[in-house]
């Protein structure tokens, strides 16, 4: 259908949805079924919105986005209405900036009652970049730049626009303020002379003799190449030498400013250098003065990490170079890039399975039946395992051949296929003594892992979970509790990431990192190294909790359930939230879509991936049928995949909410000290609830 046909169609169901709204506001229709009326207009609300984006009609997209917002408050639905104005703003950055920062600013105000600071922060930076990219408005800027979480690259960005608007004391206190906290850290204090430096810039506007305080503040800084070269200014300054300031080289072969860039030179006196009458050329002078020094510092700085090595991987995510950094850590006594396979066991398949999933031409459905014919004549399921370097498929023939709408898939889509048949991720990080006794003599019978999905920029979920509910040692009754925190690689956008997750690394001794790239898609082949990892390095574990890191746990509750269970039932534990009924989703705006010529079939019941607990002893026989049911691209759904071929069926419990509690239970402690777990919480919530569960007072 052309985008006209597109455009019609939503207009048709924008008509339909006002109807629908309409009838749920009359007196007998508020009486019979108004509730679940006004939900089938947000829903004919949002399949418009998507049709006009099909049809590249962005404010109208967006006006029906925020329709269906406004009637998800009405029903008090917060997060789905703080989801939809994030999509208005978004069809809106098309077409009127001005109206997307309206709406982003409505979702934010939502977050920020949820308690949810971070989200609500992210998208105080979606409307910075607005107003840097759309509207050229340096002072609006500066207003939404501060929320952002990360709050020193931020506060950076504030100062860079300070100085732009001519604002020098309030760019120097905050490279000061920055610079500070950087020199008093280990991993920062490396870059604390980039910000001195600049704040020396900004002093040769409003007050040069103050330039050379930084030496005091920071001896480090006296002997880098920014401070000797804050010096020969000043003296190029103090005898009025041109010459000498021209001449002032920053890098070897390479001259950091010029006369003709930097109008100070031509003056005798200091305050020419920021006189009002050449505003445009301060500000082309101080931004070509950080651009200059940004770049050297990162080709110096590139230099001092020789242990860093940059070798090109072809795993999932693609062929992509970046920064792999060996493993270092102290735990770890062999230098290995890969985990050690642990021992395979025979590979039993219970047919439960084939009764589910049917026997038809989706290429995931002939990719299992073909495994399983292979394992029905006694060949060996491992004997096809690849080399990571050479797994992925790289013939586009084959991949249209066997999925003829393969172009169409989404690009996450695609990649998840191109790697599909690669298992073994090198190492980044290890922790092989996390289940080693304190005297080194073996494994303490670890009674509780947890086992926590993560991305490399989650320290403060990590940390949240650290000091509440994922806390390590011996619990009531001698019980001892671990924890590690599993890990893709970090983007090359983050890769200044890698020595941060070294650093946390070999203080909590509880990250576990491969080098395949961080994404949902990538969660199955996360599960997968996880099996292999804990059979390795912690194969007596009575119990595992497999769960996301923003998810709440009483603990607590858990060990006294666990303590519970029956011997025949403690062996073959699969408890969650059960979903027993799903079908794969085939909306393609959808991250949980699953296209038709993919898979063909319904889903096993399965417990929700938010978190579920699992027998230590069904580890073995999980990791083994895992070698030999293909990869599905949603982890949970793999999960129950591999669970029903060992012969196990999950267990209802409703202690596992991984879809929240009612909106009314949301803050009541009562409510969550009779929980097991809850699904979404932030870090301060997560905090708070911790301490109030475990209040005195409460009784």
């Amino acid at each position: 259908m052309d985008n006209s046909g597109k455009e019609k169609e939503a207009t048709a169901l924008v008509a339909e949805a006002e109807k629908k709204m309409k009838s749920s506001q009359s007196f007998f229709g508020a009486m019979f079924g108004g509730s679940s009326k006004m939900e089938e207009a947000c829903d004919m609300y949002v399949r418009a919105a998507n049709m006009y984006k099909m049809a590249k009609n962005w404010c109208a997209a967006g006006n029906a986005f925020s329709q269906a917002a406004r009637l998800h408050l009405q029903m008090q639905s917060k997060h789905d209405a703080a989801t939809n104005f994030i999509d208005a703003g978004n069809a809106f950055k098309k077409a009127d900036p001005q109206e997307a920062i309206n709406c982003l600013n409505r979702a934010i105000e939502i977050y920020t009652d949820m308690g949810r600071f971070t989200i609500a922060a992210k998208h105080h930076i979606t409307i910075a970049e607005i107003y840097e990219t759309e509207m050229v408005d340096i002072d609006k800027k500066l207003l939404d730049f501060p929320f952002f979480s990360s709050a020193n690259k931020c506060l950076l960005k504030v100062a860079t626009y300070a100085a732009q608007l001519e604002q020098y004391p309030k760019a120097i206190e905050i490279y000061e303020q920055v610079g500070t906290h950087a020199m008093d850290s280990t991993l920062l204090k490396y870059s604390a002379k980039d910000h001195f430096f600049k704040a020396a810039l900004c002093h040769f506007c409003v007050d040069m003799l103050n330039a050379k305080k930084y030496e005091e503040m920071f001896p480090a800084f006296s002997d880098s190449r920014e401070c000797k070269l804050v010096k020969k200014l000043l003296d190029a300054y103090e005898e009025q030498n041109v010459d000498a300031y021209t001449d002032s080289d920053y890098t070897p072969g390479s001259r950091a400013i010029s006369q003709k860039d930097d109008p100070f030179l031509g003056t005798a006196h200091r305050t020419a250098w920021c006189t009002p009458l050449e505003p445009m050329r301060r500000i082309k002078t101080l931004s070509a003065m950080v651009v200059l020094v940004t770049l050297f510092l990162i080709f110096f700085y590139s230099t001092l990490h020789l242990e860093t090595a940059y070798s090109r991987r072809a795993g999932p995510g693609g062929p992509l170079k970046h920064p792999t950094r060996q493993v270092q850590d102290s735990d770890v006594k062999t230098p290995s890039f890969t985990t050690p396979h642990p021992e395979v066991h025979d590979v039993s398949v219970s047919d439960v399975l084939r009764q589910i999933i049917p026997q038809n031409g989706a290429y995931w459905n002939r990719l299992l039946y073909s495994a399983l014919r292979n394992l029905d004549k006694g060949e060996d399921p491992f004997r096809h395992d690849t080399n990571w370097s050479s797994c992925r498929e790289t013939s586009q023939e084959f991949l249209h051949n066997n999925m003829h709408d393969f172009s169409s898939y989404p690009v996450l889509f695609q990649d998840f296929l191109q790697g599909m048949k690669c298992r073994t991720p090198p190492v980044l990080l290890n922790q092989p003594n996390k289940c080693i006794s304190g005297d080194g003599k073996g494994d303490n019978q670890t009674f509780l892992l947890f086992a926590i999905k993560s991305t490399p920029g989650n320290f403060e979920r990590r940390q949240a979970v650290r000091e509440t509910w994922g806390q390590e040692g011996t619990h009531h009754s001698g019980l001892q509790v671990r924890i590690v925190f599993l890990l893709g690689s970090p983007s090359l956008d983050d890769s200044n990431l890698t020595p941060l997750l070294s650093f946390e690394a070999s203080q909590f001794k509880d990250l576990v990192q491969w080098d395949f790239h961080e994404s949902l898609l990538n969660l199955t082949l996360k599960m997968h190294m996880f099996l292999q990892w804990t059979l390795k390095f912690c194969p007596n574990a009575s119990f595992v909790f497999s769960g996301d890191d923003d998810v709440f746990v009483n603990t607590p509750a858990v060990l006294r359930y666990l303590q519970s269970l029956e011997p025949s039932k403690a062996s073959r534990l699969y408890v969650g939230h059960v979903i027993s009924t799903a079908n794969p989703l085939r909306d393609p705006q959808s991250k949980y879509y699953i296209p038709l010529s993919f898979y063909d079939g319904p889903y096993p019941a399965y417990a929700g991936g938010g978190g579920f607990l699992i027998s230590g002893a069904l580890l073995q026989p999980l990791h083994s049928v895992s070698r030999v049911i293909p990869f599905f691209p949603i982890d949970d759904v793999y999960a129950g995949m591999c669970i029903k071929v060992v012969g196990v069926s999950p267990e209802v419990n409703n202690g596992f909410q991984t879809f929240d509690v009612k909106v009314q239970d949301r803050e009541n402690l009562c409510v969550h000290k009779g929980l097991l777990l809850i699904h979404q919480r932030s870090p301060q919530q997560t905090k708070k609830l911790w301490k109030g569960i475990h209040s005195p007072l409460l009784t």
